[in-house]
């Protein structure tokens, strides 16, 4: 049977709507997409620069009204994750905030600040603020640790731990009203906590300071010319030195020492000798009359030979050497 023109009029327009029906509603999906209102940018403060290891992120840490941006936490999470963990742990959003609020603090015009991780520090165990994800361990390039763990102490409700050894500092988010809390730790990383009430503790300064003096005297020698030193002062600055006098030594007079005595005591025993060998008095002319009456031959004068006069010599000189006895100078 053919078909009418009616029938293939119809034909003809249900075609076209077939064809022309997925195009037209595109276009109109486009149209409506093109003329709907854009989502408001979400303004964001400036970004900071995040390291742990080898990875290493720029993000903005907080929202303009101080809020943290729930992105930023979900990538500080990974990277502030202990070095064995499979699993991120997810932070607290709060300490997202409390960096974003250090961050502004020591952040320098034109500088983007740089925190430095210290991941998995301590063991994680159950109930402690870093188990429940309530706290992290950095440092921040550029900034002594002594200066951030003063700003913190100055955050309410925030927990503030000093690691001047381990070279970082701890930072968590404490529940509304708590305050701070603040201490000092000098464990190395990764060894059992040893608090301490003070840094350097007392006493220590002077000896840092020595320390610190003798490395420079040290780097001071080595950088320095050698000079040849003398043999003489050498052995003289290798001989033990002795002790100095006692007061009572240094301003009483010495007494003379024995030898001395016996020096200032020799003349007088040479003059006790020649007194003792002194020779006899001479007779006189009537003894001499009186002796030659009684004895001719004696009366006669007697030569001494050379070998007595030598005898007389040696005599005389033994007994003006030989030493008095004590009784002889003092009888009583």
């Amino acid at each position: 049977m053919p078909l009418s023109h009616t029938s293939f009029g119809a034909f003809h327009l249900t075609f076209l709507a077939l064809a022309l029906g997925p195009a037209t509603a595109s276009a109109a999906s486009s149209h409506a997409r093109s003329t709907a209102p854009s989502a408001p940018k979400t303004c964001t403060k400036a970004p900071v620069e995040i390291v742990a290891g080898s990875e290493s992120t720029k993000i903005a840490l907080a929202k303009c009204d101080g809020s943290a941006v729930p992105a930023s936490v979900a990538q500080l999470s990974a990277l502030a994750r202990p070095a064995a963990a499979t699993k991120t742990h997810k932070l607290d959003a709060r300490v997202a905030e409390r960096l974003e609020v250090v961050a502004e603090h020591f952040r320098k015009e034109g500088q983007v600040p740089r925190f430095v991780l210290v991941p998995g520090n301590k063991p994680r165990t159950s109930g402690s603020m870093h188990a429940s994800g309530r706290a992290i361990d950095f440092r921040i390039d550029g900034v002594p640790n002594e200066e951030v763990v003063a700003f913190c102490k100055t955050l309410t409700d925030t927990g503030c731990g000093f690691y001047p050894t381990a070279g970082f500092v701890h930072i968590d988010v404490r529940d509304q009203g708590v305050g701070h809390v603040a201490w000092i730790d000098i464990s190395k990383l990764g060894d059992a906590p040893k608090y301490v009430s003070s840094w350097p503790a007392a006493g220590d300064a002077t000896v840092h300071a020595k320390a610190d003096a003798h490395a420079a005297a040290e780097k001071k020698t080595a950088t320095a010319p050698a000079v040849a030193t003398p043999a003489a002062v050498v052995a003289a600055a290798d001989e033990p030195k002795l002790p100095p006098l006692p007061a009572a030594a240094q301003f009483a007079p010495l007494e003379a020492t024995k030898p001395e005595a016996k020096a200032e005591e020799a003349p007088k025993e040479v003059a006790a000798a020649d007194s003792t060998t002194a020779p006899a008095k001479e007779p006189s002319a009537k003894d001499s009359k009186d002796s030659a009456a009684a004895d001719p031959k004696a009366a006669a004068p007697k030569t001494p030979s050379k070998k007595d006069a030598r005898k007389a010599r040696r005599r005389h000189h033994r007994r003006a050497t030989e030493p008095t006895h004590p009784t002889e100078q003092n009888p009583s």
